[in-house]
């Protein structure tokens, strides 16, 4: 198990993991947040607020769906950063989101850059770990996203409760420009 672990803990392996860890300790803020942020900010009815919470979801699902071609394509690293950069830019909607119009955008448009980029991180992932330890791999990098399944809506309806909505949005951006500086 010792030497299993050694031959797993590569810096690439830490690096993607990281990364991982804190764009879904991010993803987790906002998806659990985004339905009360809708009715807070936008005085969005609760029907709303579900529906936007469902075009976030959408999203995700199509940039997982929309990754796939661009890795083969472009090449995993380039996906993974051409995501960051894209949920990045999603993020810095957010503070020109003037109506529920624009908001529902920008969590369609998160939605989208979370599915590519933890469909890169975890093809990234698998490229990084030798072969022979891969399932083992594999779970060590699973316990960062739930690890930010188990801190992240914490964070974020703490932040919520106790600075209002915007500092989950500071938060979720001071987290994925960290990851794009790994």
């Amino acid at each position: 198990m010792d030497s299993d672990l050694k031959a797993i803990m590569t810096r690439d392996f830490v690096l993607v993991t990281l990364v991982n860890l804190l764009v879904m300790t991010g993803d987790y803020q906002f998806f659990l947040t985004t339905a009360l942020y809708a009715m807070r900010l936008y005085d969005a009815h609760l029907s709303e607020a579900g529906a936007i919470s469902g075009l976030f979801v959408l999203g995700c699902f199509i940039g997982r769906f929309v990754t796939s071609h661009f890795i083969t394509i472009y090449g995993v690293r380039r996906t993974l950063l051409g995501g960051l950069i894209l949920l990045t830019g999603s993020v810095l909607m957010i503070f020109g989101a003037s109506n529920i119009a624009l908001f529902t955008l920008e969590r369609f448009f998160f939605g989208f850059a979370i599915g590519a980029v933890s469909t890169a991180t975890s093809t990234l992932v698998a490229y990084c770990l030798p072969h022979t330890v891969q399932g083992f791999g594999v779970s060590i990098f699973s316990i960062s996203t739930a690890l930010a399944l188990a801190v992240g809506p914490f964070i974020g309806l703490m932040l919520t409760a106790t600075f209002g909505p915007w500092s989950v949005n500071a938060l979720v951006l001071i987290l994925i420009a960290s990851s794009l500086l790994l």
